[in-house]
Protein backbone atom coordinates (compact mmCIF):
# COMPACT_ATOMS: atom_id res chain seq x y z
CA UNK A 1 0.00 0.00 0.00
CA UNK A 2 1.69 3.47 -0.66
CA UNK A 3 1.07 5.68 1.93
CA UNK A 4 1.38 9.67 1.55
CA UNK A 5 3.09 12.28 3.10
CA UNK A 6 2.91 16.04 2.21
CA UNK A 7 4.22 19.41 4.24
CA UNK A 8 2.62 22.92 4.36
CA UNK A 9 3.90 25.17 5.41
CA UNK A 10 1.37 28.37 6.30
CA UNK A 11 3.14 31.72 5.57
CA UNK A 12 6.47 29.83 5.61
CA UNK A 13 7.10 31.19 9.02
CA UNK A 14 10.04 29.78 10.61
CA UNK A 15 12.38 31.17 13.44
CA UNK A 16 15.72 31.87 12.66
CA UNK A 17 18.98 30.89 14.22
CA UNK A 18 20.61 33.04 16.96
CA UNK A 19 24.85 31.85 17.34
CA UNK A 20 25.88 32.50 21.04
CA UNK A 21 29.68 33.11 21.65
CA UNK A 22 31.48 33.06 25.07
CA UNK A 23 35.36 32.88 25.65
CA UNK A 24 36.07 28.98 24.86
CA UNK A 25 33.30 28.15 23.71
CA UNK A 26 30.34 28.56 20.51
CA UNK A 27 27.27 26.60 19.90
CA UNK A 28 24.51 27.54 17.68
CA UNK A 29 20.18 26.93 18.33
CA UNK A 30 18.04 26.65 15.83
CA UNK A 31 14.40 28.16 16.50
CA UNK A 32 11.00 28.42 15.31
CA UNK A 33 7.27 29.85 16.16
CA UNK A 34 5.87 27.89 18.72
CA UNK A 35 2.82 26.88 17.51
CA UNK A 36 -0.28 28.79 15.12
CA UNK A 37 -2.27 30.10 18.53
CA UNK A 38 0.98 31.63 20.29
CA UNK A 39 0.53 35.14 19.01
CA UNK A 40 3.43 37.06 18.12
CA UNK A 41 6.19 34.65 18.81
CA UNK A 42 6.13 33.60 14.80
CA UNK A 43 9.32 34.73 12.89
CA UNK A 44 9.68 35.64 10.09
CA UNK A 45 6.65 37.62 9.89
CA UNK A 46 6.13 38.24 6.36
CA UNK A 47 4.21 41.77 5.55
CA UNK A 48 3.94 42.95 1.96
CA UNK A 49 5.75 41.11 -0.48
CA UNK A 50 5.70 38.22 1.69
CA UNK A 51 2.17 37.71 3.03
CA UNK A 52 -0.01 35.00 2.56
CA UNK A 53 -3.05 35.19 -0.03
CA UNK A 54 -5.14 35.77 2.56
CA UNK A 55 -3.46 39.03 4.42
CA UNK A 56 -3.32 37.65 7.75
CA UNK A 57 -0.33 37.07 9.82
CA UNK A 58 0.43 33.32 10.39
CA UNK A 59 3.25 32.16 13.33
CA UNK A 60 2.53 28.27 12.34
CA UNK A 61 5.65 26.39 12.25
CA UNK A 62 5.48 23.60 9.75
CA UNK A 63 1.88 21.51 9.70
CA UNK A 64 2.85 18.40 8.53
CA UNK A 65 -0.04 15.78 7.14
CA UNK A 66 1.49 12.30 6.82
CA UNK A 67 -0.25 9.09 6.41
CA UNK A 68 -0.46 6.56 9.40
CA UNK A 69 -1.50 3.14 9.60
CA UNK A 70 -0.17 1.48 12.93
CA UNK A 71 2.62 2.35 15.17
CA UNK A 72 5.77 0.56 13.01
CA UNK A 73 6.46 3.79 11.43
CA UNK A 74 7.11 6.98 13.26
CA UNK A 75 7.76 10.51 12.59
CA UNK A 76 11.18 11.98 13.85
CA UNK A 77 11.06 15.49 14.81
CA UNK A 78 15.01 15.76 15.40
CA UNK A 79 16.53 18.46 17.55
CA UNK A 80 20.20 17.98 16.39
CA UNK A 81 22.65 20.05 18.11
CA UNK A 82 20.72 22.73 19.09
CA UNK A 83 21.96 24.32 22.29
CA UNK A 84 20.59 25.17 25.54
CA UNK A 85 24.08 27.65 26.69
CA UNK A 86 27.27 27.92 25.03
CA UNK A 87 28.90 25.85 27.82
CA UNK A 88 28.83 22.14 28.11
CA UNK A 89 28.49 20.56 31.83
CA UNK A 90 25.37 22.19 33.33
CA UNK A 91 22.46 20.30 35.22
CA UNK A 92 18.98 20.77 33.66
CA UNK A 93 16.10 20.47 35.52
CA UNK A 94 12.22 21.02 34.66
CA UNK A 95 12.98 19.44 31.03
CA UNK A 96 9.46 19.00 29.25
CA UNK A 97 8.35 17.66 25.71
CA UNK A 98 5.81 19.26 24.45
CA UNK A 99 3.77 18.32 21.29
CA UNK A 100 0.74 19.40 19.97
CA UNK A 101 -1.48 17.70 17.12
CA UNK A 102 -4.42 16.93 15.71
CA UNK A 103 -6.32 13.74 13.86
CA UNK A 104 -7.30 13.38 10.19
CA UNK A 105 -10.69 14.00 10.43
CA UNK A 106 -13.64 15.16 12.55
CA UNK A 107 -14.01 11.14 13.59
CA UNK A 108 -10.94 9.94 13.57
CA UNK A 109 -8.83 9.06 16.83
CA UNK A 110 -4.91 10.01 16.50
CA UNK A 111 -2.73 9.00 19.28
CA UNK A 112 1.40 9.19 20.17
CA UNK A 113 3.97 7.95 22.45
CA UNK A 114 7.65 9.27 22.19
CA UNK A 115 11.47 8.42 22.82
CA UNK A 116 14.22 11.05 23.85
CA UNK A 117 17.41 9.76 21.62
CA UNK A 118 20.98 11.02 21.67
CA UNK A 119 21.42 12.66 17.85
CA UNK A 120 24.90 12.05 17.49
CA UNK A 121 24.50 8.04 18.58
CA UNK A 122 20.46 7.33 18.63
CA UNK A 123 20.80 5.57 21.60
CA UNK A 124 17.24 5.70 23.04
CA UNK A 125 17.43 7.48 26.70
CA UNK A 126 13.92 7.75 27.97
CA UNK A 127 10.91 6.29 26.95
CA UNK A 128 7.07 7.68 27.46
CA UNK A 129 4.39 5.33 26.53
CA UNK A 130 3.83 2.78 24.19
CA UNK A 131 2.00 1.14 21.43
CA UNK A 132 -0.65 -0.30 24.16
CA UNK A 133 -0.65 3.02 26.19
CA UNK A 134 0.35 5.82 24.39
CA UNK A 135 1.23 9.52 26.08
CA UNK A 136 -2.39 10.93 24.41
CA UNK A 137 -4.73 10.59 21.90
CA UNK A 138 -6.65 13.42 20.22
CA UNK A 139 -10.17 13.12 18.50
CA UNK A 140 -11.45 14.99 16.02
CA UNK A 141 -9.51 17.88 14.09
CA UNK A 142 -9.06 20.26 17.04
CA UNK A 143 -5.20 20.78 17.95
CA UNK A 144 -4.52 19.64 21.43
CA UNK A 145 -1.11 20.28 23.34
CA UNK A 146 0.44 17.41 25.44
CA UNK A 147 3.47 18.07 27.92
CA UNK A 148 5.24 15.41 29.50
CA UNK A 149 8.24 15.53 31.98
CA UNK A 150 11.26 13.97 30.79
CA UNK A 151 13.73 14.11 33.37
CA UNK A 152 16.21 12.13 31.82
CA UNK A 153 17.68 15.08 29.73
CA UNK A 154 19.15 16.12 32.61
CA UNK A 155 22.57 17.70 31.32
CA UNK A 156 22.99 20.59 28.75
CA UNK A 157 25.22 17.86 27.00
CA UNK A 158 22.26 16.18 26.24
CA UNK A 159 20.13 18.84 25.62
CA UNK A 160 22.43 20.00 22.97
CA UNK A 161 22.36 16.13 21.35
CA UNK A 162 18.88 15.28 22.00
CA UNK A 163 16.44 13.57 19.52
CA UNK A 164 12.56 12.88 19.41
CA UNK A 165 11.15 10.44 17.55
CA UNK A 166 7.54 10.45 17.83
CA UNK A 167 5.30 7.49 17.31
CA UNK A 168 1.74 8.07 15.91
CA UNK A 169 -1.00 6.31 14.83
CA UNK A 170 -4.30 7.17 13.20
CA UNK A 171 -7.76 4.90 13.46
CA UNK A 172 -8.31 5.44 9.42
CA UNK A 173 -4.95 5.67 8.22
CA UNK A 174 -5.30 9.38 7.63
CA UNK A 175 -3.11 12.55 7.76
CA UNK A 176 -2.43 13.73 11.18
CA UNK A 177 -1.11 17.66 11.72
CA UNK A 178 1.54 18.65 13.80
CA UNK A 179 1.92 21.84 14.98
CA UNK A 180 4.37 22.57 17.65
CA UNK A 181 7.20 19.40 19.27
CA UNK A 182 9.63 21.39 21.29
CA UNK A 183 11.94 20.79 24.30
CA UNK A 184 11.91 23.28 27.53
CA UNK A 185 14.10 23.17 30.97
CA UNK A 186 16.40 25.24 33.15
CA UNK A 187 19.72 25.16 33.84
CA UNK A 188 21.51 27.42 36.70
CA UNK A 189 22.19 30.47 33.64
CA UNK A 190 18.80 30.13 32.29
CA UNK A 191 15.67 28.57 31.32
CA UNK A 192 15.47 27.29 27.79
CA UNK A 193 13.04 26.16 24.96
CA UNK A 194 14.86 24.07 22.10
CA UNK A 195 12.46 24.14 18.47
CA UNK A 196 13.89 21.14 15.88
CA UNK A 197 16.89 22.60 13.89
CA UNK A 198 15.33 19.54 11.09
CA UNK A 199 12.54 17.05 11.11
CA UNK A 200 12.68 13.71 9.89
CA UNK A 201 8.98 11.91 8.28
CA UNK A 202 9.12 8.03 7.95
CA UNK A 203 5.55 7.79 8.11
CA UNK A 204 5.79 6.30 4.61
CA UNK A 205 8.37 3.53 5.94
CA UNK A 206 11.31 5.32 4.25
CA UNK A 207 13.29 8.66 6.43
CA UNK A 208 13.09 11.71 5.02
CA UNK A 209 14.93 14.61 6.43
CA UNK A 210 13.69 17.88 5.91
CA UNK A 211 16.31 21.01 7.57
CA UNK A 212 14.47 24.40 8.27
CA UNK A 213 15.05 26.94 6.09
CA UNK A 214 16.80 30.18 7.49
CA UNK A 215 18.16 28.72 10.61
CA UNK A 216 21.67 27.26 8.57
CA UNK A 217 22.65 27.77 4.73
CA UNK A 218 22.91 25.24 2.59
CA UNK A 219 19.56 23.42 3.00
CA UNK A 220 16.15 24.58 2.85
CA UNK A 221 15.02 27.85 1.90
CA UNK A 222 12.81 30.45 2.46
CA UNK A 223 10.70 32.03 -0.68
CA UNK A 224 8.49 34.72 -0.64
CA UNK A 225 5.59 34.34 -1.63
CA UNK A 226 4.54 37.41 -3.80
CA UNK A 227 6.67 39.74 -6.02
CA UNK A 228 8.38 42.59 -3.72
CA UNK A 229 7.77 46.27 -5.50
CA UNK A 230 10.03 47.75 -7.29
CA UNK A 231 10.89 50.34 -4.98
CA UNK A 232 11.27 49.85 -1.09
CA UNK A 233 8.58 50.41 1.06
CA UNK A 234 7.82 50.51 4.77
CA UNK A 235 4.77 48.15 4.31
CA UNK A 236 6.74 45.31 2.83
CA UNK A 237 9.46 43.53 4.87
CA UNK A 238 10.71 39.91 6.27
CA UNK A 239 10.53 40.33 10.29
CA UNK A 240 13.22 37.68 12.09
CA UNK A 241 12.61 37.52 15.79
CA UNK A 242 15.33 35.75 18.05
CA UNK A 243 15.67 33.87 20.92
CA UNK A 244 16.28 34.60 24.47
CA UNK A 245 18.87 32.82 25.35
CA UNK A 246 21.64 34.89 26.72
CA UNK A 247 21.66 35.07 30.66
CA UNK A 248 20.59 38.48 31.92
CA UNK A 249 23.57 39.22 34.12
CA UNK A 250 25.76 38.38 30.78
CA UNK A 251 28.37 41.40 29.20
CA UNK A 252 27.59 41.65 26.01
CA UNK A 253 30.03 43.09 23.65
CA UNK A 254 27.89 43.12 19.92
CA UNK A 255 26.50 41.41 17.88
CA UNK A 256 26.51 40.72 14.11
CA UNK A 257 23.50 39.83 11.54
CA UNK A 258 24.45 37.12 8.41
CA UNK A 259 22.24 37.27 5.76
CA UNK A 260 21.80 35.09 2.03
CA UNK A 261 19.70 36.26 -0.34
CA UNK A 262 19.42 36.21 -3.95
CA UNK A 263 16.38 37.02 -6.64
CA UNK A 264 14.33 33.84 -7.27
CA UNK A 265 14.38 33.97 -10.92
CA UNK A 266 17.56 35.67 -13.33
CA UNK A 267 17.42 39.42 -14.70
CA UNK A 268 15.94 40.84 -11.39
CA UNK A 269 17.96 43.22 -9.31
CA UNK A 270 17.63 42.53 -5.34
CA UNK A 271 18.59 45.14 -2.79
CA UNK A 272 18.10 45.43 1.02
CA UNK A 273 18.35 47.29 3.90
CA UNK A 274 17.41 46.47 7.77
CA UNK A 275 15.83 47.70 11.30
CA UNK A 276 17.08 45.84 14.65
CA UNK A 277 14.49 46.43 17.08
CA UNK A 278 14.79 45.29 20.76
CA UNK A 279 10.76 45.05 21.57
CA UNK A 280 9.17 47.95 19.99
CA UNK A 281 11.69 49.95 20.64
CA UNK A 282 14.16 50.95 17.13
CA UNK A 283 17.86 50.49 18.41
CA UNK A 284 19.44 50.41 14.90
CA UNK A 285 19.29 51.09 11.05
CA UNK A 286 21.59 49.89 8.36
CA UNK A 287 21.60 50.61 4.94
CA UNK A 288 18.69 53.37 3.63
CA UNK A 289 16.31 53.26 1.14
CA UNK A 290 18.74 55.15 -1.43
CA UNK A 291 21.96 53.36 0.23
CA UNK A 292 21.26 49.72 0.54
CA UNK A 293 23.47 47.54 2.33
CA UNK A 294 24.01 45.26 -0.67
CA UNK A 295 22.45 43.97 -4.12
CA UNK A 296 22.52 40.81 -6.14
CA UNK A 297 21.59 40.36 -9.43
CA UNK A 298 22.57 37.00 -9.85
CA UNK A 299 20.87 33.03 -9.25
CA UNK A 300 23.87 32.70 -6.68
CA UNK A 301 23.77 33.64 -2.64
CA UNK A 302 24.94 36.68 -1.61
CA UNK A 303 26.55 36.40 1.87
CA UNK A 304 26.74 39.24 3.90
CA UNK A 305 27.63 40.37 7.70
CA UNK A 306 26.63 43.03 9.05
CA UNK A 307 27.95 44.28 11.97
CA UNK A 308 25.23 45.19 15.19
CA UNK A 309 27.12 47.21 17.81
CA UNK A 310 23.52 48.55 18.84
CA UNK A 311 23.40 45.00 20.70
CA UNK A 312 25.01 45.85 23.61
CA UNK A 313 23.48 44.35 26.87
CA UNK A 314 21.47 41.30 27.27
CA UNK A 315 18.29 42.91 27.41
CA UNK A 316 18.57 43.88 23.33
CA UNK A 317 20.08 40.83 22.56
CA UNK A 318 17.30 38.58 24.05
CA UNK A 319 14.18 38.46 21.11
CA UNK A 320 16.11 40.92 19.07
CA UNK A 321 13.71 41.25 16.22
CA UNK A 322 15.44 42.15 12.47
CA UNK A 323 13.21 43.50 9.70
CA UNK A 324 14.72 43.37 6.26
CA UNK A 325 13.20 45.76 3.36
CA UNK A 326 13.65 44.40 0.35
CA UNK A 327 12.98 46.09 -3.47
CA UNK A 328 13.52 43.87 -6.58
CA UNK A 329 13.66 45.20 -9.77
CA UNK A 330 12.46 44.18 -13.35
CA UNK A 331 8.67 42.97 -14.30
CA UNK A 332 7.29 39.68 -14.39
CA UNK A 333 7.74 37.68 -10.84
CA UNK A 334 9.96 39.23 -7.86
CA UNK A 335 10.30 36.92 -5.34
CA UNK A 336 13.56 36.02 -2.97
CA UNK A 337 15.36 33.46 -1.84
CA UNK A 338 16.75 33.49 1.86
CA UNK A 339 19.16 30.46 2.50
CA UNK A 340 20.61 32.15 6.02
CA UNK A 341 19.08 34.77 8.42
CA UNK A 342 21.25 34.39 12.00
CA UNK A 343 22.04 36.74 14.62
CA UNK A 344 25.89 36.09 16.60
CA UNK A 345 26.05 37.32 20.15
CA UNK A 346 29.43 37.75 21.31
CA UNK A 347 29.51 37.87 25.61
CA UNK A 348 30.97 36.95 28.53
Amino acid sequence: MMWQCQTNRPAMSKRAAIRVISPGSASTVSLKPVSQDSGGRGAPICVGACAPPNGRRSSTWNCTWCTWIGWPSSVKLRNSQISVAPRRGFSVTGATFDFKFAAGASGDTACFYFEVRRASTGAVVGTHGSSSSPVGCVTGLTQQAFSTAISELNTSDLANDNRIRVYARESAGKAITVDQGTVSGSTPATSFTLYPLSYTDASTGTPATTTWSLAASGGATYTSTSSWANAFSASRYLKVTFPSYIPTTATVSGGTFKFNYRPTSSGHNACYYIEVYSGATLIGTHGSTTTPISCNSTTTYTPDTVTLSEINTAARANGAIVKVYMWVSGTGTRTTDTDLAQLVVNYQ
